[in-house]
C-alpha cells in the first residue's frame, strides 16, 4: 500500500522547489550583469579601435590604411565616419 503524502511534506517539498528556483533566478540576474559588462569593455575596445583605424587612415589614406590593416575599405570608411561623428556629437 502506498502512503499517502502528509500536508508537511508536500509544503517542504514546494519550499524547496522554491528556493531553488529563486537560486536559478538569482543565477540569471548575476551573469546578465556579466554580460552587460563584458559587453560595455567589448564597446569601449571597439571605440578605441576604430580610433586608432581612423589614426591610420589620416596619416596613411584610406586604401593604403584598409591594406596596412587588412580591412575592406568600405567597413575602414564607415568605422572613420563613425569615429568623427562620435567626435562632432
Amino acid at each position: 500500500m502506498t502512503a499517502i503524502p502528509t500536508f508537511s511534506a508536500a509544503r517542504e517539498r514546494l519550499i524547496e522547489a522554491q528556493r531553488a528556483e529563486s537560486a536559478a533566478l538569482k543565477g540569471i540576474q548575476a551573469a546578465e550583469r556579466a554580460y552587460q559588462r563584458a559587453a560595455a569593455k567589448a564597446r569601449d575596445a571597439d571605440a578605441a579601435l576604430a580610433k586608432a583605424q581612423a589614426g591610420v587612415v589620416e596619416v596613411s589614406g584610406l586604401e593604403r590604411a584598409a591594406r596596412l590593416l587588412d580591412v575592406d575599405p568600405t567597413v575602414l570608411r564607415r568605422r572613420t565616419r563613425d569615429v568623427a561623428a562620435s567626435h562632432d556629437g
